[in-house]
């Protein structure tokens, strides 16, 4: 383990001081584990990704906005997206005076 020594003498001395503070290479592993045990390997959880048919048509939505807290008014924009070939259908951006964080994000 490292420990730290206020030292007001010469560079010898300091790094005498190192070098009898640090732990041997053999007993580093079981020194960390006491301090930091080895994690568990995470588990995978398997997933269904969603599928678009040719034949399905689907439409996907995004906005974003940035809002000011303190000032009000704001930014906002809006896409609109044709599945499976993600043809833009519509999109808008505009500047909003009285919109708030909350109004947009929910």
């Amino acid at each position: 383990m490292l420990e730290i020594v206020k030292c007001i003498r010469g560079e010898d001395e300091i790094l005498g001081t190192i070098a009898a503070n640090i732990t041997p290479r053999e007993n580093v592993d079981s020194i960390l584990s006491s301090i930091a045990p080895r994690k568990q390997p995470r588990q995978l959880i398997p997933v269904v990704l969603p599928t678009v048919e040719q034949s399905e048509e689907r439409l996907v939505v995004s906005f974003d906005g940035s809002a000011r807290v303190k000032r009000g008014g704001g930014v906002c924009s809006v896409t609109v997206w044709k599945l499976p070939e993600w043809i833009v259908v519509a999109t808008e951006s505009k500047y909003v005076l009285d919109l708030t964080v909350n109004e947009w994000e929910y």
